[in-house]
């Protein structure tokens, strides 16, 4: 199924361990979508948000989810969990649940549970100014991402990070362009491992928002393939439906390869 594709496409996205020495120049929100790289956390600043459910309504494919996020009172992601399953009754069938508490001031720590897979482990840190991010899957270190650059001009901010020196085989780049309101404009994710049984996966965000700076559309393009197949890039389209009195969105239409889903968000204020 597409969206279970998509889906493991965001696991990896959300992997890497990365050093961030510009994470005091980053506000709540921006950190929010270095945890959780996902529309969930889009909101208007006027009006700081205590908690939201995300739940999917409709699905022509019958997947079921349901995502709950919790903030503190300056717009810090505190505490996330999430449950999906995509396509029952089909091969394609898996049961995902992904959890991130923040056991200590500053500090995330997410478990990804997938049918049939050993759990995969994040840890995500600001300390003294910086963000350190640590996983573990199956026992085992794995690759780390550190910044490259974070460029300011006139129409926002660019932060780009990158594979560490001991990757010879594997490269990692992941960029996030915040517009002059601090919003996440885009989002790009590249990872390539070289060799025999290697792999291309290639992730590409659009976020659009009104002049009101009201999200209105959300656009990826993704790909996954080995080096001994042919890509088939996915697209997914999202627009926002329905938004409630302070311009956060509460309703959504994704359509991916012919695929449909509706879901809806319920927002507490502080």
């Amino acid at each position: 199924m597409k969206t279970l594709t998509r889906f493991m496409l965001m696991i990896v996205i959300l992997s890497g361990l990365f050093s961030l020495t510009y994470a005091s120049e980053l506000t709540p929100a921006q950190i929010n979508f270095v945890i959780d790289n996902s529309d969930t956390h889009v909101f208007m600043p006027e009006h700081p948000v205590k908690r939201v459910i995300v739940s999917i309504t409709q699905a022509s494919d019958k997947s079921t989810g349901e995502e709950r996020a919790e903030y503190n009172e300056q717009g810090l992601l505190s505490k996330y969990s999430g449950r999906f399953s995509y396509s029952p009754g089909s091969p394609e069938y898996m049961s995902i649940r992904v959890e991130v508490t923040q056991p200590e001031l500053n500090q995330w720590r997410s478990e990804q549970k997938i049918s049939g897979v050993p759990p995969y482990h994040r840890t995500v840190k600001i300390i003294d100014g910086k963000v350190i991010i640590e996983e573990a899957e199956n026992g085992q270190p794995a690759s780390f991402l550190e910044e490259k650059s974070w460029v300011k001009d006139d129409t926002g901010q660019v932060l780009t990070l990158g594979s560490g020196t001991d990757m010879a085989d594997e490269t990692y780049e992941l960029s996030f362009r915040f517009n002059q309101q601090g919003q996440l404009a885009s989002s790009s994710f590249e990872n390539i491992v070289y060799g025999e049984y290697g792999y291309v996966s290639q992730i590409q965000n659009r976020f659009g928002y009104s002049a009101e700076h009201r999200l209105t559309s959300f656009n990826q393009s993704s790909v996954f393939y080995l080096a001994s197949e042919t890509p088939l890039p996915e697209e997914t389209v999202i627009k926002y439906t329905a938004y409630d009195e302070y311009g956060n969105w509460t309703q959504k239409v994704e359509h991916t390869d012919g695929e449909s889903m509706t879901y809806q968000r319920k927002i507490e204020y502080w």
